[in-house]
């Protein structure tokens, strides 16, 4: 699966302007407040992505109990991942997950 980031400053005519190899059928990418993450449910992977938009490369994956099939993805204010919903509509809800230092924090996140 691919995530593909668009310019629109031409609303009539939108080009693409990133191509990232996400993998596992992305879904709903969401933006943290500020801008700087992208949180990209993959359905068929079991996972949410993290895209740094500096780079526009995927960071981390969030996966583990918890994470089936996902279809949206909840940044909290404070730019952390609070919840997820999957494609049956089931709404969960994760201890924040701080993204600000992806490498340590995100793949062990662990759902009450």
């Amino acid at each position: 699966g691919e995530l593909m980031v668009f310019d629109l400053s031409d609303p009539a005519a939108p080009r693409v302007v990133e191509r990232i190899q996400a993998g596992g059928a992305p879904w709903h990418p969401a933006f943290t407040l500020d801008g700087r993450w992208v949180f990209v449910p993959l359905n068929r992977a079991n996972q949410v992505a993290v895209v740094d938009t500096s780079t526009w490369e995927v960071v981390d994956r969030i996966e583990g109990r918890g994470i089936a099939e996902p279809h949206g993805a909840v940044p909290s204010p404070d730019g952390r991942l609070s919840s997820k919903a999957d494609r049956r509509g089931e709404l969960q809800t994760h201890p924040p997950i701080d993204v600000r230092c992806p490498s340590r924090a995100l793949s062990r996140a662990e759902p009450p």
